[in-house]
């Protein structure tokens, strides 16, 4: 079995020096993987997580086992290539122990769900990109 830890966020306030104590302490005591949550912001408390890529980078060149990762990288945040480019120096820098756990958001496609009778779920439907080609759906099969 494999185990990772997640590192604080905005549970409480945590400086890059306790971040690389903590990240050097679960590889020490044999976690298998480190994650950062990828957020800019949270409704409360009062302060911001740090930057997830930037803190991701500086731990990969200080650790050497653990495998990193973002717990998930949204790409609603990042541009794909950007988001691409920043996986690729981050695995680099790591020396291969970068995990790119991703959701997948269209963020360039609006996607609308239009049915003959709504709620109906075993009802065809179609899917209607912003471009406004719909793209046939078959019924949900009930087992």
């Amino acid at each position: 079995m494999k185990i990772g830890i997640q590192l604080p966020e905005v549970e409480r306030e945590v400086r890059w020096p306790e971040y690389l104590a903590m990240a050097k302490a679960a590889e020490e005591v044999g976690f298998e993987s480190v994650w950062l949550g990828d957020h800019l912001l949270y409704d409360g408390p009062e302060r911001a997580p740090w930057e997830a890529w930037t803190l991701l980078s500086a731990l990969a060149a200080a650790t050497r086992t653990v495998r990193l990762g973002p717990l998930v990288a949204c790409a609603g945040f990042h541009p794909p290539a950007v988001l691409a480019k920043m996986a690729s120096t981050i695995d680099e820098v790591s020396g291969g122990r970068f995990v790119l756990g991703a959701l997948l958001i269209l963020a360039a496609v609006a996607i609308v769900v239009r049915r003959e009778s709504p709620g109906a779920l075993d009802q065809p439907g179609e899917i209607v990109g912003s471009d406004g080609h719909p793209a046939q759906l078959a019924p949900a099969r009930r087992s």
